[in-house]
Formats: C-alpha cells, structure tokens, sequence
C-alpha cells in the first residue's frame, strides 16, 4: 500500500496483526481437537475389543479374566436393587469433587432405593473411606479390590456410574454405562467423552485457583485444591435420578461432542 504525506509519497508494509500467542493459541486447539479424535478412536477400539472377548484372549489373561469376573460376581450381587457406583478419586486434585458431595449424592440415591459402591484404587482407600463414613445407607467398599477386568464387570452391572474426570468413567461410556460425571471446565473439551449420548455433565465453569485466584487455563499453580467443588449435589442428584428412572436427556448436556 502507498499513501500520501504532504507532497513526499511514503511506502507502508501492511502485514496482518497475527501475533505469536495467536499462532500458540491456534496450534494449541488444534492439538486438543487432535486429542481429542484420538482418544474417541482409541476408546472405540477398546470397546470392540472388549465386548469381542480379544481383551484377555488366552492362557493365563484368560484365567486372570474368568477371576475378574468371579472377583465382580463376590463384590456385588447381580440381582438386586440398581447399583450406582460412585467414582470419588482422580490423579489431578483439581478434578476431584468433594468426599462429602460424594457421600451427599449417595444417601440421597440410597434413600430412593438405590445400592451404593464406592470404588478407587489401593491408593485411594483413605478417601474412599471418607464417603463411607459419611454415608448413612449401608454402601460396599471396592477400593483396591478389581483389576482392570473386574472393575469392566462392575461397570457393566451397574445402572449409572458418578464419577469425577477420570479413567473409569471413560470406561463406563466406552462399555455402555450410563454416568453422571463431574468436569471442570477445559477437561470436558480437553476428553471430548466417548458416547456422549449416555454422559449427563456437571460442569464447574471456575478458571480461578479458589486460594491464590491464578488463573490455572494455561499455567498451574502450586495449590492442590478442587476447581469443582462447586458443582452442586442437588445437580447431581437431580441427573443421576434421571438415569435411573430412565428419562431422556437433559438438554444441554454434552451432544456437541458427538
């Protein structure tokens, strides 16, 4: 482009204002799309794989898998009551809603008639315990007690699955199960959920560090402290109640993954 100035005719270099945390900011939802995409492929193929019998297949996996099974069987009766599972732990803290929340959801279940797991691994028994000692219904203590085949023969019996982000509840929706889970804000774009269709999403829409006020979308502060703490029990309650009485989704959920 060339302009005027007085009487001296002076070049300008016009270049679009494309700014180096434009481009890092583009990159970055490209990459998360990208994640996204493989995580909903490889999940797929693990579904297939599983309701396929390819995962175990043979020799001693075979019998890890038939005492998986029986390990499920042990745990929770197949007859019965619907059975809601609740999922309290998570490797991040800041996904991890509170014990009490947890406990809260399932006493109001127990109290329309459900049954109540509390399941985590051998690490999280000190907070699966935590539930159950603020639990009022009689509930089962699964922590630590199924490995990766037992824990799939739990999930398939039970009628709904409540669970922060974490890895059982994408198993759940990759075995069919119906979940209510609790996100925080980007890990719901960030885990784009297999199977949506059966997600019901309580959502914390909180960018904020609840102690020092950082802002934790691009960088992370020391603090390990809960960015869902509050999701309200009454939502939960409210969506699980619904998977359990069969109801179609609610509206606004999570169909824009699909």
């Amino acid at each position: 482009m060339t302009a005027l100035v007085g009487a001296a005719q002076v070049s300008l270099a016009v270049e679009l204002a494309v700014t180096q945390a434009d481009r890092q900011a583009a990159a970055a939802v490209l990459a998360r799309a990208e994640r996204a995409a493989a995580r909903k492929a490889e999940l797929a193929h693990g579904k297939t794989e599983l309701s396929s019998g390819l995962i175990p297949a043979t020799g001693a996996s075979a019998q890890r898998a038939l005492a998986s099974g029986a390990t499920a069987a042990s745990a929770v009766a197949a007859s019965g009551p619907p059975l809601v599972l609740l999922q309290p732990g998570s490797s991040d803290p800041r996904r991890c809603w509170p014990a009490a929340s947890f406990a809260a959801v399932g006493n109001a279940l127990a109290a329309m008639g459900a049954r109540i797991g509390v399941n985590g691994t051998a690490d999280e028994a000190p907070l699966v315990r935590r539930v159950l000692r603020a639990l009022h219904a009689p509930a089962i203590d699964l922590s630590g007690k199924l490995d990766l085949g037992g824990l799939c023969g739990l999930i398939e019996r039970a009628a709904c699955v409540v669970s922060n982000d974490t890895g059982p509840l994408h198993l759940a929706l990759a075995l069919g199960t119906p979940c209510v889970g609790i996100f925080w804000l980007t890990n719901l774009v960030d885990g784009a959920p297999l199977r949506p269709s059966l997600l019901r999403a309580a959502l914390s829409l909180r960018q904020d560090c609840p102690v020092c006020g950082l802002p934790n979308l691009r960088q992370r502060c020391s603090h390990e402290v809960s960015f869902v703490a509050d999701v309200p029990v009454e939502q939960v309650v409210h969506m699980a109640q619904e998977v359990l009485e069969g109801r179609n989704r609610v509206v606004g959920s999570t169909d824009m993954f699909e």
